[in-house]
């Protein structure tokens, strides 16, 4: 069992490896308004810090007859990664990036995807059913667990 020293000597010991951090921003889009102004922010931010964008779209794949839950279908995914590589190209044309899709739970998945990244960028809401709450469950869920600098667009 972890205990609470443990876990504050992991977070203080990935906050020192930070310091040596991929030249990587990380963004999480869904296609939503909140997620098209992190991505504008994201892709400005890497341009100041002469990282390269690394565009998340994650998916999830429904079970008959169930809810999904926060995320997108697999299609609609490539398709909002798609769009967003392209928004970048306009507005950033000399910035490297890299657009992929994942499957899996939104918040975990990010977190994931910005293990050693400079920073992690996501909307404060996006699709999911409780769209109109002022903070979301996957920006409040990276704001608590991803390990780099994380920013929550309004």
């Amino acid at each position: 069992m972890t205990t609470e020293n443990e876990v504050v000597a992991d977070r203080q010991a990935e906050q020192q490896a930070g310091q040596q951090a991929e030249l990587r921003i990380v963004v999480g889009v869904d296609g939503s308004d909140c997620s098209k102004r992190a991505l504008d922010y994201a892709a400005h931010e890497a341009i100041r810090a002469g990282a390269a964008l690394q565009i998340v779209g994650v998916y999830n794949v429904p079970v008959e007859g169930s809810w999904v839950g926060p995320g997108m279908l697999h299609e609609d995914a490539i398709t909002v990664v798609e769009e967003s590589l392209g928004r970048v190209e306009e507005i950033e044309p000399d910035l490297v990036t890299k657009g992929e899709v994942t499957l899996g739970v939104p918040g975990p998945a990010l977190a994931d995807a910005a293990r050693g990244a400079l920073a992690l960028v996501v909307g404060t809401r996006g699709h999911g059913h409780m769209a109109g709450i002022i903070l979301g469950s996957v920006s409040e869920y990276v704001l608590h667990h991803a390990t780099c600098t994380t920013t929550i667009v309004r």
